[in-house]
């Protein structure tokens, strides 16, 4: 495996103690499948005057970039679509849905 290699992982929890909008991830696809520390979570125009806060929903799949080949330092870039959590209905995607994987529903 390469040592910065994104993977994915799933949301185990999103109440930061600290308040700096951090998420921890449940990595069940990894070798010793494990919850990493807090992380911070990649969102739009952060600052503290400004931004947005988005955070994901526990269980949701998270798309997360290692910045070492240790995997200590990581920051979690976005959330994906599943069955589960499936994207708000709107006139764009009334007809048809995509999942992750590209299949039509």
């Amino acid at each position: 495996m390469a040592e910065f290699q994104p993977i994915l992982g799933i949301v185990s929890d999103n109440n930061d103690p600290d308040g700096l909008n951090r998420i921890r991830v449940y990595f069940p696809y990894l070798e010793g499948a494990r919850v990493c520390g807090w992380i911070p979570y990649q969102t739009f125009m952060a600052g503290e005057e400004t931004g947005t806060v988005a955070l994901p929903e526990v269980g949701s799949i998270v798309f997360v970039n290692t910045l070492d080949k240790h995997r200590t330092t990581m920051i979690a870039s976005g959330t994906l679509y599943t069955e589960k959590h499936r994207p708000p209905r709107t006139e764009e995607n009334s007809d048809v849905d995509f999942t992750p994987f590209g299949r039509h529903r």
